[in-house]
């Protein structure tokens, strides 16, 4: 489970799955969303809304991409998605840091840094 990020809401399950794809990237992000909406997703102006599915594109093979609708590798991927995708990968987790409750440093954004 992850707590949510921006407004109040409650804990959720994140998960990562890997695909084969013929797609291009664009063409796969648009099939997500359409996934998103016949499941019953409602895209709002405001960042964090609540929402019944989130689907990200995580990475796509070695493709950079920097697109008004999609950056690839995805942003946030440093944070949030990191003990998921480790685990598709079939790789360990990182060890929590236990006094500050977070990963080390070197997997934190900017390796632990402020920009």
């Amino acid at each position: 489970r992850s707590e949510a990020m921006g407004p109040r809401q409650p804990p959720f399950t994140n998960q990562v799955v890997q695909v084969e794809t013929t797609l291009a990237p664009l063409a796969l992000l648009d099939r997500m969303q359409a996934v998103e909406r016949r499941l019953g997703r409602r895209r709002h102006r405001r960042r964090w809304a609540p929402r019944t599915l989130d689907l990200d594109l995580l990475t796509y093979e070695a493709c950079t991409l920097r697109h008004p609708r999609l950056v690839l590798p995805h942003p946030g991927l440093e944070r949030a998605y990191l003990a998921p995708l480790l685990e598709a990968c079939g790789l360990p987790a990182p060890a929590r840091d236990h006094r500050r409750g977070s990963v080390p440093g070197s997997l934190a954004p900017h390796g632990g840094r402020q920009p």
